[in-house]
């Protein structure tokens, strides 16, 4: 047989084996797993099984390479190794023809959101291959920030020691805006406010100098920006922005580590892209080059943490930024009824920036989704806690029951009356207190001042509030007086006096 003859006799022994492999997978669901070289996009709606396509590919890259329907042939195939193949798929001679082109698995980065879905992911492919292909265990399974952060910390010699937590973040801030002597109402909601906006302009590359600021006049905003950059750089701190920041401003001017990370990682899998930012994006797309073996998982239509970064515009954009992407769509949901799915398919058609996809379901149609409208939160948690209590009597286990509120401010109502209504409840998140916010705060410590003028706490929260004129500095002085309270303190200017009667 000739050469030409035993090459294609040899790729389709090869393809035929390698489908059966997969054989299990939906239409859709195959071809994304065996898909080929460069930019590849899979849509993957609800209960798609995305977690599951994202394992075998990793499967079929490390033991097949991406050697599906090509024309890549192992040196010195003979009629007799295809012999040999047809025989026995699973014998040493067959396993070294197929498995030829594997990739090295140490080539394979896998970012996901969350310590806890990479973790997951990582036991999930070793229970599934681990009789397979041990060559798997070398993966690298991680998310955004450990893998950047390994980056910087390779280059620059960072310890976990020196990364700052979102708590002693929030007390550096506190202690910098007390200096620049900044006046704000509610500690927690103003520092909370300020931490996320500090984040955004790291994460979203903003340049301070053309930013106008949500949460202080622009001015003092960058000045708490100096003062807080400054603190971590004469204390060799960072926090988990910098992370990000530092790892893309790293890649950008040093060539020679951008290039030993892209020979690192050759593949990169990244799980629910919808929820990408951009410092995040341009990393990988500075990793990925030359070759753009990126393979992106993601569902436009399930973005929700626009609010915390997220830029799904990246995922609808991915097209024209990386050229010649495959694009495949999961629209088969495995979870859900065909109630459930239909008042989905028509309640997200509101959305006009999206892939257009139909999802379908093999499963039943199931109940037909109940709902409520009510006039307002206490009319609504009202309906929801009769409409417990009618399961209840219907038999229904309450352990079968979850209600998921968009904001945890939302709960309040609900916690009230199902207590009222004595319908036992486990709630995951501290829901906010009414009494926590600052004006009931201040309202409080006007009367216990009218109670007891001597309650400096009280007096000190709301000496300013109105607005009196009245400085720090002086409340300052003041408070060092031992067994002095503030109304009476000799060194109040004059008119400062006159305010504090008032």
């Amino acid at each position: 047989m000739g050469a030409r003859n035993l090459t294609e006799e040899f790729i389709k022994v090869r393809n035929e084996i390698i489908e059966s492999q997969y054989k299990h997978l939906n239409h859709n669901q195959r071809r994304a797993v065996l898909s080929g070289e460069g930019p590849q996009m899979v849509i993957a709606g609800p209960g798609s099984g995305k977690t599951h396509v994202i394992m075998h590919r990793l499967h079929y890259l490390i033991t097949y390479g991406l050697s599906y329907n090509t024309k890549k042939v192992p040196p010195g195939i003979t009629q007799d190794n295809i012999g040999k193949i047809k025989e026995d798929s699973k014998s040493p001679i067959a396993n070294g023809l197929l498995n030829y082109y594997g990739i090295d698995s140490r080539s394979i980065l896998v970012i996901t959101f969350t310590k806890v879905a990479a973790d997951e992911m990582k036991l999930r492919f070793a229970k599934m291959f681990k009789d397979e292909n041990p060559r798997g265990k070398n993966i690298t399974f991680g998310t955004f920030h450990s893998v950047f952060f390994r980056i910087i910390r390779s280059a620059c010699g960072y310890l976990v020691e020196q990364v700052l937590r979102e708590d002693e973040k929030r007390f550096i801030l506190k202690k910098i805006v007390e200096e620049l002597e900044i006046e704000y109402e509610d500690e927690q909601e103003f520092l909370g406010e300020l931490q996320n906006e500090i984040s955004l302009i790291k994460n979203d590359l903003i340049d301070l100098t053309y930013y106008n600021s949500m949460v202080l006049p622009s001015e003092q905003f960058r000045k708490v920006i100096t003062h807080y950059e400054n603190y971590k750089k004469r204390n060799e701190k960072i926090d988990f922005d910098d992370m990000l920041y530092q790892c893309y401003i790293l890649l950008i001017t040093n060539e020679k580590i951008l290039d030993l990370w892209r020979r690192r990682y050759s593949y990169i899998l990244i799980d629910e892209f919808q929820d990408i930012n951009r410092v995040q994006y341009e990393i990988i797309k500075l990793l990925s080059l030359p070759n753009n073996n990126l393979f992106i998982v993601g569902d436009d239509d399930q973005s929700i943490y626009k609010f915390r970064g997220a830029r799904p515009e990246f995922l609808l954009h991915f097209p024209q930024d990386f050229e010649n992407t495959g694009r495949i769509i999961l629209n088969i949901n495995y979870r859900s009824t065909k109630e459930i799915v239909g008042s989905s398919n028509k309640v997200i058609l509101n959305n006009k920036k999206r892939y257009k996809k139909q999802i379908e379901t093999i499963n039943g149609v199931g109940e037909k989704p109940l709902f409520i409208n009510s006039e307002d939160g206490e009319e609504e948690a009202l309906n929801i806690a009769k409409w417990i209590n009618d399961c209840i009597k219907k038999g229904i286990d309450l352990l079968e029951i979850a209600i998921i509120f968009r904001t945890n401010i939302q709960a309040r109502a609900l916690v009230d009356i199902m207590m009222d209504l004595n319908i036992p409840f486990y709630l995951r998140d501290e829901i906010p207190n009414v009494y926590d916010h600052w004006i009931a705060k201040d309202l409080i410590s006007y009367i216990k001042l009218s109670k007891d003028i001597r309650d400096n706490e009280s007096l000190e929260r709301i000496i300013n509030k109105p607005k009196r004129y009245i400085s720090k500095g002086i409340i300052f002085e003041a408070k060092k007086k031992v067994a002095v309270y503030l109304k009476s303190y000799i060194d109040f200017p004059i008119y400062s006096r006159g305010n504090l009667k008032n």
